[in-house]
């Protein structure tokens, strides 16, 4: 078995560049539950390539219509604040979504498919909690919550065979397991370390770090992490994963104590979510075209 250095795969940390302005600012902005949404909309203003992406999406959702979307607000409008948030993370952090997961056998769509799935599943499941409403945050955690297997992906690239092994002969089912025996970390802890590095709120470095153990969450955003856990699953057992580790994580039933969820709900979830994020990738299944020919664009 080969055992890499830990502090190669934490060093690599710091080699990560650093997320937008406008996409830390976005993230902060909407994991505040006073936001308004002229906030959203300023930020989205005042990044011209976010603009001209959310309008292109606007206008591919609603082209049967005669008006053209030409502003921000009649945008957000239209496709409600949750899909901007998409579409504004996927081009200002193309960095994060625009890389393929060769250590998980994955390409970059995968990912970017299963972090819509993750936020589509989260923002359902957190319609059956018991106390208290994440509605606020819990979309934009589900879309970051993996982002900690960017940065431990090289690592793990020519090993998926090792992992398999080490699960294996050890009898254990948990992925991170295997994560931590080659690499003395795993994706959530790394994950943790770079929310801490770009100043995420406390409840989105939450959820990056614990969402395959809720049960070691602060216990403010114990709540939150476990629909997280369970939208992770939903966005699997969709088709919606991230590769070889697909559907090799624990589930916590620690959600019962948040959550009053049925399986027939969660059924109903899986279906709904299904639907929903196959109609959000149709809307930008051309970002790649997109994004060259804002490159081509001498203006």
């Amino acid at each position: 078995m080969t055992v890499i250095d830990l502090s190669r795969v934490i060093g690599s940390i710091n080699q990560i560049p650093p997320l937008p302005a406008a996409a830390t600012r976005l993230i902060s902005t909407v994991s505040n539950p006073d936001h308004a949404l002229g906030d959203v909309i300023r930020i989205v203003e005042n990044d011209s390539t976010i603009t001209a992406y959310v309008l292109k999406v606007a206008n591919s959702a609603f082209s049967a219509q005669r008006e053209y979307v030409s502003s921000v607000k009649d945008a957000i409008l239209l496709l409600g604040e949750n899909m901007v948030i998409s579409a504004a993370l996927r081009v200002c952090a193309s960095g994060l979504f625009g890389k393929s997961l060769d250590g998980y056998e994955a390409d970059s769509w995968s990912m970017w498919k299963h972090s819509m799935g993750t936020a589509v599943a989260a923002k359902y499941i957190n319609a059956f909690i018991k106390d208290g409403d994440y509605s606020d945050v819990v979309y934009t955690a589900g879309i970051m919550h993996d982002i900690g297997k960017v940065v431990i992906s090289d690592f793990l690239s020519g090993k998926p065979g090792e992992i398999k092994l080490i699960l294996e002969e050890s009898g254990q089912k948990d992925f991170l397991y295997g994560e931590r025996e080659v690499l003395g970390t795993d994706h959530c802890e790394v994950g943790g370390l770079l929310g801490e590095k770009w100043n995420f709120p406390e409840s989105i470095i939450s959820v990056l770090r614990y969402h395959h153990h809720p049960a070691e969450s602060p216990e403010q955003w114990k709540p939150l992490v476990h629909i997280v856990q369970l939208a992770d699953a939903v966005a699997m057992m969709c088709g919606a994963s991230t590769g070889n580790d697909c559907l090799q994580y624990e589930i916590d039933k620690g959600h019962m104590n948040y959550l009053d969820i049925s399986e027939q709900d969660m059924e109903k979830i899986m279906r709904t979510t299904e639907t929903e994020v196959e109609t959000l990738m149709g809307l930008m299944s051309d970002d790649t075209e997109y994004k060259q020919d804002q490159k081509d664009d001498p203006s």
